[in-house]
């Protein structure tokens, strides 16, 4: 193999090594560029979780002071519709209830 020849291969060789080089640091970059965007997407999703979780949790509070609040509702209810059906049981007897 003579000089020449040596020299071109060489120059071949260092060549694709600086285009192999390039490509390297371009998918570094590319690669660099996803696992920030990435981890953006996974932070935003971590936060959105979360908001969702606290917001299910005032959610459950809020069904249940409203259960609570329905029991008192109905107790009451059936509290008036007693005296209701004693007033209309009592007048049906003949009893008198106020001023005629």
């Amino acid at each position: 193999m003579s000089n020449d020849e040596l020299e071109k291969k060489m120059e071949f060789i260092v060549e694709h090594l600086a285009a192999l080089t390039a490509r390297q640091e371009k998918t570094e970059d590319l690669l660099g560029r996803l696992a920030t965007a990435s981890l953006d997407r996974m932070t935003d999703l971590d936060n959105k979780v979360s908001a969702l979780v606290d917001a299910q949790i005032k959610t459950e509070g809020n069904m249940s002071a409203l259960a609570e609040a329905q029991l008192r509702t109905d107790e009451r209810l059936n509290v008036f519709i007693t005296v209701i059906e004693r007033y209309i049981s009592s007048e049906s007897n003949g009893e008198s209830h106020g001023s005629d």
